[in-house]
């Protein structure tokens, strides 16, 4: 809008607009505000004797009442399909070539190590109690000091939304069964041992069980990690200005 017919005054009075109506994220804020200012132009040189307020008028009216909750919400849908899609193709590319040589090559050397029944209760409690101390230490400092986006200037952010969607969906996505499923197979010998033999002594359900486990390894780094830091990445592309140095 750095070319736009309209005063900052009259901008400032859309930034309004779109909070009256109920948009409270800034960056959908702008997009709207970017979107309402160029219908106004348009009514401007077509009306150049017509006021600001009575053109913005007729421009809300054809946005209809439940037009901004609308938009906002379609907002909301594109970005979480947006990161859920980047999600999806960094998991996907451990399991394509080459990358899947690792992921196997991991599952293999899981699998190998539970076979040895000595060691076999000591690396699930080690994976599980590891897990515990990630999980307590990322959430606490990690997340908050390096990754979390904070409200500045009163601005509050659909893509920091975004950041806390994700952040709790990998606790109760990820975290936990992965968690659930190193307790009933492995630690302490696994409860799953004790209770269906038959099943879990089978090899195959063993290197199903490790396959799975370096799955949920592998989303537990993309959803605390490479996820968070995109979606930061692109905020302080974004909205450089509201970036705390």
């Amino acid at each position: 809008m750095d070319n736009s017919l309209l005063t900052q005054k009259q901008i400032a009075r859309l930034f309004e607009v779109c909070e009256e109506q109920g948009v409270i994220y800034y960056d959908v804020q702008v997009e709207l505000v970017d979107h309402l200012a160029s219908q106004v132009e348009d009514e401007l040189k077509q009306k150049p004797d017509q006021k600001f307020d009575e053109i913005l008028d007729g421009v809300l009216l054809s946005f209809g009442s439940a037009g901004f909750y609308r938009i906002q919400k379609n907002k909301e849908a594109e970005m979480t399909e947006k990161y859920n899609r980047i999600l999806r193709t960094f998991i996907h590319e451990f399991y394509s070539i080459p990358r899947i040589l690792l992921t196997l090559t991991c599952s293999l050397l899981l699998f190998g190590l539970f076979q040895v029944e000595e060691i076999a209760s000591m690396v699930g409690g080690f994976l599980f109690l590891g897990t515990a101390f990630f999980m307590l230490f990322y959430h606490s400092f990690w997340y908050s000091a390096k990754l979390h986006i904070k409200e500045f200037q009163g601005k509050t952010f659909l893509i920091a939304n975004q950041m806390e969607r994700i952040n709790r969906k990998a606790i109760k996505w990820i975290s936990m069964p992965f968690s659930l499923l190193l307790l009933i197979s492995y630690s302490a010998k696994g409860l799953g041992y004790h209770l269906f033999p038959e099943i879990f002594n089978n090899v195959f359900v063993q290197f199903g069980m490790a396959f799975f486990i370096i799955f949920y390894l592998i989303r537990l780094w993309a959803c605390h990690f490479y996820l968070p830091r995109r979606i930061k990445a692109d905020f302080v592309r974004d909205f450089p200005q509201f970036v705390k140095m």
